[in-house]
């Protein structure tokens, strides 16, 4: 068995605005091959951590590491060039584009973002053979040429997370991806999400929870900026603390 790495750590984390705390020195680990889940209540912070993870926001306090480097102080842009990729929180599609189209503007972002906006870019034998790649991974081929904006909601979902993989990551931030799927498209998306954990790590804000304990290796629960409660699956499950604090019943 392949030696578990540490990818992500993030060590007392601490983010205020104002008079009110958003973070209260948060520290968790995510493995390789692990998918690793945070939840917790509405307003309980979930959002603000995942940015300072991406550098969408930083903390006042605190480290992120990725791969056993320092990336606090890094920009977004260079975070996703390491290999912090963050997907769902807004949709990154352009909808007049076709999915290949979608799939080659995320092969080509860590190029020249000016060239691919004000230039028409072509893909070479390389991108083009990466993005029949991934196309295949989702089980997208058949959809190379339709125009994203024709696309269903899943298969919409299924083509943002082929444009996060595109981007190589290291490690995958997702920001609720079942949000508006019916059941059988998030049962789909449950599959495909077992899969990509096998060859990479995935750090989930989810509050199906259907989903979270199909496909969660560890949780961690988030509630008023702290971590109250992180183990497995059945840690979480029969926690008295997270039911008080999160569903208020039998989790």
């Amino acid at each position: 068995m392949a030696e578990k790495k540490e990818i992500l750590k993030l060590s007392g984390i601490n983010k205020c605005f104002g008079n009110v705390v958003v973070a209260k020195d948060i520290s968790l680990t995510v493995i390789s091959n692990q998918l690793h889940a945070l939840i917790g209540p509405n307003g309980a912070g979930k959002t603000t951590l995942i940015k300072m993870i991406s550098g969408e926001l930083k903390p006042d306090q605190g480290v992120v590491m990725l791969l056993d480097r320092k990336v606090s102080h890094l920009s977004e842009i260079a975070r996703v060039h390491r290999g912090c990729v963050r997907s769902f929180q807004v949709s990154s599609i352009i909808g007049s584009m076709t999915v290949f189209e979608n799939i080659l503007l995320a092969v080509k972002q860590k190029r020249s973002i000016l060239k691919m906006l004000f230039r028409k870019f072509q893909s070479n034998s390389s991108e083009s053979s990466f993005v029949y790649q991934t196309l295949n991974q989702l089980s997208l081929e058949t959809m190379k040429t339709k125009v994203a904006s024709t696309l269903s909601h899943g298969d919409k979902r299924k083509l943002e997370l082929a444009m996060a993989l595109a981007m190589g990551p290291k490690i995958l931030l997702l920001d609720e991806p079942f949000a508006g799927l019916d059941q059988a498209e998030s049962s789909k998306l449950i599959e495909l999400l077992k899969s990509i954990k096998k060859i990479m790590p995935i750090f989930l804000i989810e509050h199906d929870m259907q989903a979270v304990f199909a496909l969660a290796d560890k949780i961690s629960v988030l509630n008023e900026g702290e971590i109250i409660e992180s183990g497995s699956v059945e840690k979480i499950r029969r926690s008295k603390l997270v039911q008080n604090a999160y569903l208020g019943g039998d989790l």
